[in-house]
């Protein structure tokens, strides 16, 4: 009977104490996992490691949340099993009760009969001389009325106290469950958090890996135009080199030339970014300086030259489609046209209220 007193509480208690051994778990872990970023930036120069370090962040959070949903799980079925106890202790109570109402209806019938039995002992008294052993008998009955009145006391106080622990056992499971609950909020509340988290490092991770990407692309770029400018340099000096010897070489019947010196003008590298630059090279013979132009870099400026846009009315009277056309645009890229030419426009017009 103790045994059977005892387990809900001792399920409870053991239940109560592995939630808050995983909400502190939790809770560490994520302290940890708070303060491990912050105390090592991303270096540009590793992404690999920062990746490595998120991807390893992002799997032990997923793992985090699995354990946090099978733990929540099991707890909802503890508590589906506390709900089923609670209702049998209020059945066995309403139980008490109707048997403790039947008690009570027949103390009053027994009480009942005891006055109808003294009501006919004093009639009898008053009336008729009844023998001896008549009054023995109903003397007896009354007794043994008296003792089973003395006996359903009894029980009726015992069921008292049943019913009195009973009542305290649903009022214990009543407060362990809304504890139980306001654990599941709180376990739920860092569940999500902890998704947040997860979406954060995601995010992150997405980001670093699309700069990867385009540090990637820039790289190729580069490589491209170093590789075109060393085979201009060497075409240059080869070019020297044959003119070189061709005016060591003796004139036979005339006179030697003076030599014409040769200039050489570095060419400049090709910007990779847009927006705006460092001043460069304006345009060319009657042209005007596409670079003015915010966000239209040397790079895409020398392609409209060399596709025959020169000037300022030349593109404000293009589509952007058209100038997408013409340009090289890098994959990584996605200048926007729509402000060139609107710009050009607005520089037109500044252009013509100076003038006026």
């Amino acid at each position: 009977m103790l045994i059977e007193m005892f387990l809900p509480y001792g399920i409870a208690a053991a239940g109560l104490i592995l939630g808050i051994s995983i909400g502190y778990w939790l809770r560490g872990h994520k302290l940890i996992s708070l303060v491990t970023p912050a105390n090592t930036s991303p270096s540009d120069d590793q992404p690999d490691a920062r990746l490595e370090q998120i991807r390893a962040l992002a799997e032990d959070k997923r793992k985090a949340v699995q354990d946090a949903e099978a733990m929540i799980t099991r707890m909802e079925t503890y508590l589906s099993t506390l709900n089923k106890d609670i209702a049998a202790a209020r059945e066995q109570v309403a139980n008490k009760e109707k048997e403790r109402t039947h008690l009570l209806a027949e103390l009053n019938e027994q009480t009942s009969s005891k006055e109808s039995v003294q009501d006919i002992e004093r009639t009898a008294d008053a009336h008729l001389p009844s023998p001896d052993h008549e009054t023995e008998t109903v003397l007896s009955g009354i007794d043994r009325s008296i003792e089973e009145l003395d006996m359903l006391n009894e029980l009726h106080e015992t069921y008292m106290v049943k019913i009195n622990r009973l009542t305290q056992q649903v009022q214990w499971q009543d407060s362990e469950l809304r504890m139980l609950q306001q654990t599941i909020r709180a376990k739920s509340a860092e569940i999500d958090e902890a998704r947040d988290l997860l979406d954060q490092r995601d995010s992150e991770l997405r980001r670093i890996h699309r700069q990867r990407q385009q540090r990637e692309t820039d790289l190729d770029h580069v490589r491209k135009a170093l590789n075109q400018q060393s085979e201009e340099l060497q075409r240059l000096l080869q070019r020297q080199a044959q003119q070189t010897e061709m005016m060591e070489k003796p004139a036979p019947a005339t006179a030697a030339l003076p030599a014409k010196p040769i200039a050489i003008s570095p060419r400049k590298r090709p910007s990779l970014l847009p927006g705006p630059i460092a001043p460069a090279e304006t345009g060319t013979g009657n042209g005007d300086n596409l670079t003015e132009i915010p966000g239209l870099a040397e790079f895409y400026a020398a392609q409209l030259r060399a596709k025959g846009i020169t000037t300022f009315i030349q593109l404000a009277s293009a589509r952007p489609e058209d100038i997408e056309r013409l340009l090289d645009i890098p994959g990584h890229f996605s200048p926007d046209i729509s402000r060139w030419i609107e710009a050009a426009q607005k520089h037109l017009d500044h252009k013509g209220e100076g003038s006026n």
